[in-house]
């Protein structure tokens, strides 16, 4: 039997997952000129991985940004690279659509299912 909770969860944590990255991208290209602000991210996909490796539930793993900290500085102390920024926000959209697409794709398919009973 399909655990469907499970399911929709893995698709629900891979979504904020994009939305906290989403959200730190559009931080990041609000500070661009800002001195001394240092670029941030969000690696769900690393903190995902380690919570499905370690049996944690996937559902109360939490995003949290951290530093970057390799880029080349700027001459005041600033890291944000517009460009690697923007590809990152298509980068996003584009997961961000695959992920909901499935989500939706999933539901479809139960409703399908229930519906042939």
């Amino acid at each position: 039997m399909i655990d469907f909770d499970r399911s929709f969860g893995f698709y629900e944590t891979v979504l904020r997952g994009i939305t906290a990255r989403q959200q730190v991208t559009s931080l990041n290209i609000a500070n661009q000129s800002v001195p001394g602000y240092r670029t941030r991210e969000v690696r769900f996909e690393e903190v995902l991985q380690q919570a499905l490796d370690t049996g944690t539930d996937p559902e109360s793993v939490e995003f949290e940004p951290t530093v970057v900290g390799t880029l080349p500085l700027k001459a005041n102390g600033n890291d944000v690279d517009l460009e690697r920024e923007w590809m990152q926000m298509e980068a996003n959209k584009l997961q961000h659509d695959i992920f909901a697409r499935a989500t939706g794709s999933s539901l479809r398919g139960i409703m399908t299912a229930i519906r042939s009973r």
